[in-house]
């Protein structure tokens, strides 16, 4: 397996700011304002709350692959939700050396707009949207017996109740690597995980990361690494 990254995102939120959030009620004119305020904050530094796109190859299964991984190019701000989103990851695709029309899959860690935008269905028409089939992502389910051995899908609610994580092991850096989308978010997301608000329902995301880490610890490679939703990957010892 061959994992290349479109892009590296940014992080959209952090267990901090959905306390504030929370303290705010949500849904009120404070909470609003809150949110426009530390937006705009983010956007002068860079940071849009895009999220973390990679291209997946393996010659040896041509049936799933060329595959990708959350490849939404949308920003978190309503205004950049025009077609240049899809250009842009269209325009990533090509970089890598892939064309966009031999895409063979598209692998869904879970159905909100900046990780799976509804308009590469038609953007990639011959690729599959594919997740675990428990998950309840709308998308289709993954025979999971058609993965190859260098891959391995995982159901991980918690961040939402529709939510999948993926694994891939690259043999040439003796490193497996958990594409885990918001389920874990970035490093800090990671540290913090013991926060109430760090998901919609931390119950089961506690139970989604020890998943994760127990996946993580059966793979036969001497490294181990997560990939999140919203930052650069950074390695873990499980």
């Amino acid at each position: 397996m061959e994992l290349k990254i479109l892009k590296y995102g940014n992080l959209a939120g952090s267990p901090d700011i959905k306390t504030i959030m929370h303290d705010l009620k949500y849904d009120t004119a404070a909470v609003d304002q809150f949110w426009d305020h530390t937006h705009a904050i983010k956007l002068a530094f860079g940071l849009d709350g895009r999220s973390t796109s990679a291209l997946l190859l393996e010659p040896d299964c041509p049936e799933l692959f060329p595959a990708l991984v959350d490849c939404s190019f949308l920003s978190a701000d309503p205004a950049t939700h025009g077609p240049a989103s899809i250009d842009m990851a269209l325009a990533a695709i090509r970089a890598a050396g892939v064309d966009p029309a031999h895409i063979k899959a598209h692998f869904v860690t879970h159905p909100h707009g900046d990780h799976m935008d509804p308009r590469l269905r038609q953007a990639l028409p011959g690729a599959l949207f594919l997740a675990h089939p428990d998950s309840g992502i709308p998308a289709n389910p993954i025979d999971v017996k058609s993965l190859p051995d260098s891959m391995a899908v995982i159901n991980t609610p918690g961040h939402g109740y529709q939510h999948c994580s993926y694994i891939v092991d690259l043999k040439q850096h003796d490193l497996s690597v958990c594409l885990a989308g918001d389920l874990i978010m970035s490093h800090a997301h990671f540290l913090t995980l013991d926060h109430p608000t760090a998901f919609a329902d931390p119950q089961a995301g506690a139970a989604s990361v020890r998943a994760v880490l127990n996946a993580l610890a059966q793979r036969h490679t001497k490294y181990k690494m997560i990939l999140p939703g919203h930052d650069i990957p950074f390695f873990v010892n499980p």
